[in-house]
């Protein structure tokens, strides 16, 4: 027999380590600009807060970049394996073999392990280890060994069928990605203006090139920054180094990876600005909850040290509290973040602007000055889904899981 009702957190939390919680249903929530329907209500009304879309069997969420103008395409998967995608369609990231805007979810054929969005163009592994691309082909960031910068807008496949999947195994940038293979090796190509392929050279490149060394067990990097971890605990940064965001103390950039102190790291997301990461617990490694790190620009607040914009940080500065490390979502290109904490509730830092962190407690497009929070604000509700939080150029989304007790 299954009971709902309403629970203090220390109860959900020990009824879910004894296997008596559990999830009845997986609801898709989204918020924020809508100006080409990514909010998915057949609108393009902005929702200054969260809103449903339609559904109960939501599985995972994935949201096109987070750099400045970026567009809006948002995918996510259904438990039956269906992908689904809508937004923003000018490059053809959809995938629908066309360009036009979706205001609703309409569904990707195929069946797909992950969809991991960039900033105008898109890539799939499939369960077979196939790798797919989509979109803007600008600066080779498609990986088909193809300059020109043409737009394909239905799944092209590149060479191998040993590319990984899950959690934080393909991260893409702007015109760039990064991706690792089930051998534990990293690959990248496109954009190289900034050495953000961690070539230890500055040279484009249209086609996949591993970067030196393997062990590689997951990769964060966004816009135009390197950031992966390795399986020994180490973490690694690189490319521009403004405001010290790469966290190695100094402001010097770098084209190939550069170790930050540390061997206890599980992973790291570069955010355009900042850097978020996190350690396992020393007294319980092997914990969903993390130490939660921060270092780079401060912009609006988003270190969350409640310090004013114009101060940096160039070395990691640890946040209170216990965080799940499964997915970050940041919006505004590193200029806010949303991460879950332990006990299930979804917190938010930095820009407002847009209604991007999902706060109804401002106003909208009227000129006024961009609200911001320059410490942790909690973002509403419980049982947010770990893995499924994503932040866009305006806006977010997740999956909240309705909760009930088993008896049996």
């Amino acid at each position: 027999m299954t009971r709902k009702g309403i629970w203090d957190l220390q109860e959900v939390r020990d009824k879910q380590l004894e296997g008596k919680w559990v999830a009845d249903t997986n609801t898709l929530w989204v918020w924020g600009g809508n100006g080409y329907g990514e909010c998915g209500q057949n609108n393009t009304t902005e929702q200054p807060s969260p809103v449903q879309i339609p559904g109960t069997e939501w599985e995972q969420t994935q949201q096109q970049s987070t750099a400045p103008g970026g567009s809006q395409t948002k995918f996510c998967k259904r438990l039956d394996g269906t992908m689904w995608a809508w937004g923003q369609n000018n490059f053809g990231q959809l995938g629908l073999n066309d360009i036009v805007n979706r205001s609703s979810p309409i569904q990707l054929p195929g069946t797909w392990a992950n969809i991991y969005a960039g900033e105008e163009a898109c890539y799939g592994v499939r369960t077979d280890g196939t790798f797919w691309s989509w979109g803007s082909n600008a600066r080779g960031g498609l990986g088909l060994n193809q300059s020109t910068p043409t737009k394909i807008s239905s799944p092209t496949q590149l060479p191998g069928t040993n590319w990984a999947y899950g959690g934080a195994k393909v991260s893409a940038g702007l015109q760039c990605v990064w991706a690792l293979k089930t051998d534990g090796t990293l690959w990248n190509w496109g954009d190289n203006e900034y050495g953000q392929l961690g070539q230890n050279s500055r040279t484009q490149y249209s086609s996949p090139r591993q970067v030196p060394g393997t062990s590689w067990n997951s990769v964060g990097g966004m816009y135009a920054m390197g950031c992966a971890t390795r399986t020994d605990g180490t973490l690694w940064t690189w490319g521009p180094n403004e405001n010290g965001r790469l966290g190695l103390n100094n402001r010097t950039n770098y084209s190939s990876p550069v170790q930050i102190p540390g061997t206890t790291w599980s992973r790291g997301y570069a955010t355009g600005s900042t850097i978020i990461a996190f350690k396992d617990k020393v007294d319980d490694p092997n914990s969903t909850n993390k130490e939660m790190y921060i270092w780079g620009a401060n912009s609006y607040g988003a270190i969350g040290q409640n310090s004013p914009d114009n101060i940096t940080y160039s070395s990691p500065i640890q946040m209170s509290g216990d965080w799940q490390n499964a997915s970050v979502g940041y919006p505004k290109a590193g200029q806010a973040w949303m991460v879950l904490k332990g006990d299930g509730r979804l917190y938010g830092c930095g820009n407002a602007k847009d209604s991007c962190l999902g706060r109804f407690d401002h106003d909208i497009n009227d000129g006024s000055p961009s609200p911001y929070f320059s410490s942790p604000v909690q973002l509403g509700g419980l049982w947010w889904k770990s893995g499924s939080i994503q932040g866009g150029s305006s806006g977010g989304m997740a999956i909240k899981q309705d909760m009930s007790q088993n008896d049996v």
